[in-house]
């Protein structure tokens, strides 16, 4: 998934939080330059990236974009 804050200075002010709480979660995290890659089971997935959506939703506007696929089972 990708975050884009909208009309800020500092991108990483709604980013990292939102990141920072996906860890709340038996999820695999792999954060990247541009996307963060996350793995686990589809419903701690849809949980973790609700929570990271509101996280970031409460210090900016953001736009949040998904990839989901079921044949991606983490990073090597």
């Amino acid at each position: 998934f990708s975050l884009y804050p909208l009309r800020q200075a500092s991108l990483s002010a709604a980013i990292m939080p939102a990141i920072e709480k996906l860890g709340e979660y038996s999820l695999e995290i792999f954060p990247g330059a541009m996307s963060t890659i996350v793995s686990g089971e589809a419903d701690e997935i849809w949980k973790g990236l609700q929570t990271a959506f509101q996280t970031a939703a409460k210090i900016s506007e953001v736009v949040m974009v998904l990839t989901v696929s079921n044949a991606c089972h983490g990073i090597d």
